[in-house]
């Protein structure tokens, strides 16, 4: 007989410190807009070109949502 796997909808978000859409499970963990300015200056703030001078990613500080 064949196997019956369940599928998840949608992605998995990860637990990464650094991922601003993590769920903080213990109190006095970094907050959406601490860890977005802290990958600002990692990032230096500037925005991301691929070789031909289009933007891959924009800045942190500039992102639409």
């Amino acid at each position: 007989m064949a196997r019956v796997t369940q599928r998840v909808e949608g992605f998995k978000k990860g637990q990464s410190s650094s991922n601003p859409d993590r769920i903080a499970k213990k109190p006095g963990m970094r907050d959406r807009a601490t860890i977005n300015r802290l990958n600002m200056y990692k990032s230096g703030g500037r925005k991301i070109r691929d070789r031909k001078g289009k933007v891959v990613k924009e800045a942190q500080y500039q992102v639409r949502n």
